[in-house]
């Protein structure tokens, strides 16, 4: 595949989980050929391995949007210095996964990818299986802290699946009117 014209790009949609943003190195020869072709890409950033990072006792599932594709293994990196913690506000439940180190891992990732992605989904799977309210303060922390890695990229939400309930756009939106995002369709 390749682009034809600027003018009519051509997308791909890599997926990174703990694996890939602990070691972005792995992505370096898809994101280079990527470049080579003049394709854009869009990382889309799960939460694959990240439940072993949590709360003690937290099961590691596999995306629920791919089972099929293997695990990456390798060699663990250092871990990060400790960041400074953000408080949840009032009334959010508990994150699935570690929030703040989420947000500061994928802006160092997007960082270092610099311009040769264009574009980031936040999370994989339908987003109805988070509550709106903390997708919604999700997105909008992961679109600050994304934006300022890499300025003019685009922030694209979960896809919205048939499974979403009704009326979990809308609270989402409610919640966080001012981060300005992309909803895909499921597919």
């Amino acid at each position: 595949m390749r682009s034809p014209a600027p003018e009519t790009p051509c997308y791909v949609l890599i997926p990174a989980g703990f694996a890939e943003i602990q070691a972005p190195e792995r992505l370096d020869p898809l994101l280079k050929t990527a470049a080579a072709l003049g394709l854009r890409v869009v990382i889309r950033l799960t939460d694959e391995g990240w439940q072993d990072q949590g709360a003690p006792g937290a099961v590691s599932k596999r995306s629920l949007a791919d089972t099929s594709r293997p695990v990456l293994s390798g060699p663990p990196k250092p871990s990060m210095p400790a960041l400074p913690k953000t408080s949840m506000p009032a009334g959010l439940p508990a994150a699935p996964f570690p929030l703040d180190e989420w947000i500061a891992r994928t802006a160092a990732f997007a960082t270092r990818a610099g311009e040769l992605v264009d574009g980031y989904q936040i999370l994989d799977a339908p987003a109805g299986r988070i509550d709106p309210r903390l997708y919604a303060y999700l997105l909008k922390r992961a679109a600050v802290a994304l934006r300022a890695a890499r300025p003019g990229a685009r922030i694209i939400s979960a896809p919205l699946g048939a499974t979403t309930p009704p009326g979990w756009c809308d609270c989402s939106r409610a919640t966080s009117p001012h981060t300005s995002i992309s909803s895909p369709p499921a597919v």
